[in-house]
């Protein structure tokens, strides 16, 4: 019987992206939760409002003095990211 191999060998390459969990904020809760890969976009936010309020957008802090920035890519190496899990904070502004 012949057992030579007519398929060669293949070789797969592949690598593991860490998964960071984002929490979006708003008044101290949790209104929505999305996992986005070491390294990339958030593909999109939460809608959130408030009554007698402008929504500012999302922060990484609670005071809203750090904007998120939507063309940033989410790194796990970033300052704001703990135990791979990014805290995004709503921030509103009484509204004129």
């Amino acid at each position: 019987m012949d057992s030579t191999n007519y398929f060669g060998s293949v070789t797969v390459t592949m690598e593991v992206v860490q998964s960071i969990t984002v929490n979006f904020i708003k008044d101290g809760s949790i209104v929505g939760t999305t996992a986005v890969g070491d390294g990339m976009y958030i593909a999109g936010t939460v809608s959130v409002s408030k009554s007698g309020y402008t929504f500012a957008g999302w922060y990484y802090d609670q005071a809203g003095d750090e904007p998120f920035v939507a063309s940033e890519k989410v790194l796990a190496s970033n300052t704001h990211v703990n135990d791979l899990t990014l805290n995004l904070y709503a921030k509103f502004i009484p509204a004129s």
